[in-house]
């Protein structure tokens, strides 16, 4: 929720700092991602290093913190800073919980396991686009910020009291013996000798950057094109991408699981479709003129996108040692972050400003339009893991 809520309220903030689309996209994208890669490796080694709840917990405060401070920023620049302290906070959720669910959740049943988790992402863009919209709308955008911070800091509390550390064990669901974690090169070493996660890697990274470009634009292209107000975009994008992620993530690991119990080679091949669908979806959503099937095409668009989480993230644990799953996370969410997050939101704000001289008030349509081919790539990659991943899987568990 903490990181999309700025997309909510992108276009006020926009007013009244007089940004550009290349500024706000710097804002929405590259400011929390250049930032949560750089802090990305240092907090996935401290995951397969100490306790993962204790981590989590305190890193979730944090952040709450600094959404609550972003409702205080005097200028531009401020926003930036408290946009910077959020996402170097914020790295540690994912790779802390995929590996305590991989620890609990043998391979057949993490995929599953990691889509149910991921549907908090649902549940998250709901409240915070709808929730957001409508504070935003009454209030004014600063109290959004100081709506959401709270709660996350009482969270973290509750998160420390219920939550125990789970013991690490292998792939196969047996206690790891080895309880020393190898070397950040070593460990990296590994992960470049997969071919399959070079692979795994590079299609994510391309799916997350036209997912970013939706999700930093989405609400502005519906205010823009559509003239929408601000609380009706925040129902309909929280709605959407609420619903899509709930449906999105637990079909996907839930498919992905059964197809990989057959055949484990259905996975990435299942991945390979959804990309394609996301593409589809994504230009029927910017060039039709109706809001009703808009709205629909991206509900189809998030659960394509949603769906290839668990599957992805699964693929990533099961194809490194138990000492390096938190690595391992960090790494793909370093990668994506870096280029994915950073450059879908700033490209797409980019590529508007220079369609605006002869697109006019379609100049965002037509930028989210040219963003979505990149989707292209992971249909390919995903088509080619199959041709290594049994080996690099066998490879993983001897590690």
């Amino acid at each position: 929720m903490d990181r999309q809520l700025v997309s909510v309220v992108l276009e006020p903030v926009k007013t009244e700092f007089a940004l550009t689309d290349t500024a706000a996209g710097v804002l929405a994208g590259a400011a929390y991602a250049v930032s949560f890669a750089v802090a990305g490796i240092p907090f996935g080694m401290l995951v397969d290093r100490m306790s993962r709840r204790n981590l989590l917990a305190a890193a979730l405060a944090i952040w709450s913190a600094m959404t609550a401070f972003s409702g205080l920023a005097a200028n531009y620049a401020s926003l930036i800073a408290a946009r910077i302290g959020l996402a170097a906070f914020e790295t540690p959720s994912l790779p802390a919980s995929v590996s305590m669910i991989s620890d609990l959740f043998g391979r057949h049943r993490r995929a599953t396991a990691i889509g149910i988790y991921t549907m908090g992402l649902g549940a998250g863009q709901f409240v915070g686009y709808s929730v957001g919209g409508l504070v935003a709308d009454r209030w004014g955008w600063r109290d959004v910020f100081f709506v959401a911070g709270v709660p996350g800091m009482i969270l973290a509390f509750i998160f420390l009291l219920t939550v125990r550390e789970p013991v690490r064990r292998t792939s196969d669901g047996k206690v790891a013996l080895d309880t020393r974690a190898p070397s950040l090169l070593k460990t990296l070493g590994f992960i470049l000798g997969q071919p399959s996660l070079r692979l795994l890697y590079g299609g994510y990274i391309m799916l997350a950057l036209t997912a970013s470009a939706n999700l930093a634009f989405l609400p502005s292209f519906f205010i823009r094109t559509h003239h929408l107000a601000i609380a009706e975009v925040g129902a309909i994008v929280g709605t959407g991408f609420g619903l899509a992620s709930i449906v999105g993530s637990g079909l996907g690991g839930m498919v992905a699981d059964r197809l990989g119990k057959r055949n484990i080679l259905w996975v990435p091949r299942f991945g390979a479709a959804a990309a394609a669908v996301v593409m589809a979806a994504t230009a029927l959503m910017v060039l039709v003129h109706s809001v009703a099937v808009a709205a629909v095409c991206m509900v189809i668009y998030g659960v394509a996108f949603l769906a290839q989480v668990g599957p992805n993230q699964g693929l990533n644990q099961g194809l490194v040692g138990t000492r390096m799953r938190g690595t391992a996370a960090a790494v793909m969410n370093t990668l994506v972050n870096l280029f994915a997050q950073a450059l879908g939101a700033t490209l797409t704000g980019f590529l508007s400003d220079r369609f605006a001289p002869w697109a006019g008030s379609d100049a965002l349509r037509w930028a989210l339009l040219a963003v979505s081919f990149l989707n292209l790539v992971p249909i390919v990659c995903y088509a080619l893991i199959g041709r290594t991943l049994e080996r690099d899987m066998a490879r993983a568990e001897s590690a």
